[in-house]
């Protein structure tokens, strides 16, 4: 399996509670040689925590593309690479 490393930026929409803390936590995905990968929402989210508890209202983006390979929001592939929901299909490269 090829390890896939996604840095993103977690950004709450709606902050009505200021003292909690946003959490976002590192992830990565394996995928079998030349497969593509498709992650369903909450996606890159689904680790991350507001005030401890799972986030809701956030949105994602993208910081830095992988480093092989090809990522598309498949509701948005125009406007996005990584959905705002955290939801992503990762095509691999030919390398």
């Amino acid at each position: 399996m090829r390890p896939i490393a996604l840095p993103v930026l977690l950004a709450l929409l709606a902050s009505s509670a200021a003292a909690q803390v946003l959490t976002g936590v590192d992830d990565s995905y394996g995928v079998p040689f030349a497969d593509a990968l498709v992650v369903e929402q909450p996606g890159v989210m689904s680790n991350d925590t507001y005030g401890g508890s799972p986030v809701s209202g956030a949105t994602v983006t993208l910081v830095d593309p992988p480093l092989e390979g090809a990522l598309e929001c498949e509701s948005d592939p125009v406007t996005y690479d990584l959905c705002p929901d955290g939801s992503f299909m990762y095509m691999p490269g030919s390398s």
